[in-house]
Formats: C-alpha cells, sequence, structure tokens
C-alpha cells in the first residue's frame, strides 16, 4: 500500500512538474503567433494598398515600402521581410535575430 501511495504521488508530482508548464508554453504559443499574424496582415494591407497601380515597378521602392511595413516600438523585437512573386527579397526590416523565435510565412 504505502508503494502504491508513494508511486501515485510521484507520478502527481510529475504530472504536475511538466504538464502544467507544457500547457503554459503552448498557450504563450498561441498569443504570440496570433499577435505576429495580426502584425502580418496589417502589414500585408498597407502594401497590397501600396503595390496597387504600381504593379510593374513597385518592387524598386524599398525605401517607401521599409517605411510602410515599419510597426512601432514594442519590447519584442519584429523581423518583416518583403519578397516579390519571384521570392526575390525587396524588403527586410530588423536584425538578425538569435533563437529561439517564432516563424510565420
Amino acid at each position: 500500500m504505502r508503494s502504491l501511495v508513494g508511486g501515485l504521488g510521484l507520478t502527481n508530482a510529475l504530472l504536475i512538474g511538466l504538464v502544467v508548464p507544457l500547457g503554459y508554453a503552448a498557450n504563450q504559443y498561441g498569443v504570440e503567433a496570433q499577435m505576429l499574424s495580426l502584425k502580418a496582415h496589417l502589414t500585408a494591407e498597407r502594401v497590397a494598398k501600396y503595390i496597387y497601380g504600381r504593379e510593374e515597378h513597385w518592387q524598386y521602392h524599398a525605401v517607401r515600402l521599409a517605411d510602410l511595413i515599419r510597426l512601432p516600438s514594442s519590447a519584442d523585437p519584429v523581423r518583416q521581410r518583403l519578397r516579390d512573386n519571384g521570392d526575390n527579397l525587396v524588403v527586410d526590416t530588423g536584425e538578425r535575430m538569435q533563437g529561439p523565435f517564432l516563424r510565420r510565412h
């Protein structure tokens, strides 16, 4: 009986010690993913409005595009890249980030 109670206690402690932090991490990942998705959609809307009517030469307006996709300063660094249909890099804002980081396509 004593070993059963000890085994149950150990199992319970391991579950609490592992599942609770993993649940918190998964929740935090979801929140961060939603924030990045929102930022990406806002940026995409601004860029799409700028490109409309400039379909042939928008890739050459890198400085203006960088201004359009600039986000207000925040505690979390964000690196944004803008590519054309040929997957050529047009604008790259922010510094190269050291991992771990969340990447959205």
